[in-house]
C-alpha cells in the first residue's frame, strides 16, 4: 500500500491512512491505526478514496 502523506493525528494516537491508488493498482478504503498498540482495523470507504476528514 502506498499512503498518501498526511499530518500527525491532534490525539497523537491514531492515524488514518487512505487507500487510493498502489502500486498493485487500488484499494477501496481507510485503514485505521492505533499507533499505541500497532493494530489496524480496514473501513469500506468507496472508490478508491484519496483524502480524509476526522471530525
Amino acid at each position: 500500500m502506498s499512503p498518501r502523506t498526511s499530518p500527525p493525528p491532534p490525539d497523537g494516537r491514531t492515524a488514518y491512512v487512505t487507500g487510493g491508488f498502489t502500486r498493485d493498482g487500488h484499494w477501496n478504503g481507510i485503514t485505521v491505526v492505533d499507533l499505541g498498540s500497532e493494530r489496524t482495523r480496514r473501513l469500506p470507504a468507496g472508490e478508491r478514496p484519496l483524502g480524509i476528514a476526522v471530525l
